[in-house]
């Protein structure tokens, strides 16, 4: 999430470093897609080598083995009524509350959130919006489970939450309850005016009121 933060604040600073640790990769294509950046950046973070050093290198060899290539295919109406079968199926077997939970639950990435058919519902659902949501930041990490706390969203997931779901005021709730739960909901501010700075944010004052008007 950290690598990805980068790319959406500073897409070239991101490719920079890349360039510097991976000057292979850098000189291929992959530079100009943003996604195989980030993930050329966690691999190195992750293994401390670049990720051209896992790729296999690819050039006229003289294969080893003889091979046949072969196509299957079917009729298009065929075909057509196979993937009408699979959509019901899907529907049937809960795509939508599927989506649903993954959605307001704050546990959708941004790769998922575009994979075929969660695209789909996902634009069906905004469309029936919350006006308002309170979304809990307080987080979770294992000083918070080695006291025996859940805990929730962190902020930066209530508000990636807030914008897959195009929520349109978001108060932040649940960050000083208890001495030991606590996240300042600065930190929620912060990061929804640096990466979503079009949505709205109410932060609540003790015993405060707020009224919501459309």
């Amino acid at each position: 999430r950290e690598i990805e933060e980068w790319a959406l604040r500073d897409p070239e600073g991101l490719r920079a470093r890349l360039a510097e640790v991976d000057p292979e990769f850098a000189r291929g294509e992959g530079m100009g897609n943003l996604r195989r950046v980030v993930r050329a950046m966690e691999v190195y973070r992750l293994t401390g080598k670049p990720f051209s050093s896992f790729q296999v290198k690819r050039g006229r060899q003289r294969s080893l083995y003889r091979y046949a290539g072969v196509v299957l295919t079917m009729p298009r109406e065929e075909l057509y009524r196979r993937i009408d079968l699979r959509v019901d199926e899907m529907f049937s077997a809960g795509l939508v509350e599927e989506v649903r939970g993954l959605l307001y639950g704050g546990g959708l990435s941004r790769t998922a959130s575009q994979a075929l058919g969660y695209r789909e519902v996902i634009e069906r659902l905004k469309q029936h919006r919350p006006d308002v949501a309170m979304l809990p930041i307080n987080g979770h990490d294992w000083k918070r489970l080695h006291e025996n706390c859940i805990g929730n969203m962190t902020y930066r997931e209530a508000a990636d939450l807030a914008e897959a779901a195009d929520i349109d005021v978001t108060i932040p709730m649940h960050y000083g309850m208890f001495k030991n739960n606590h996240e300042p909901p600065g930190h929620f501010v912060d990061y929804m005016l640096e990466f979503y700075p079009t949505r709205r944010i109410q932060v609540m004052a003790r015993y405060g009121n707020y009224t919501y008007l459309k």
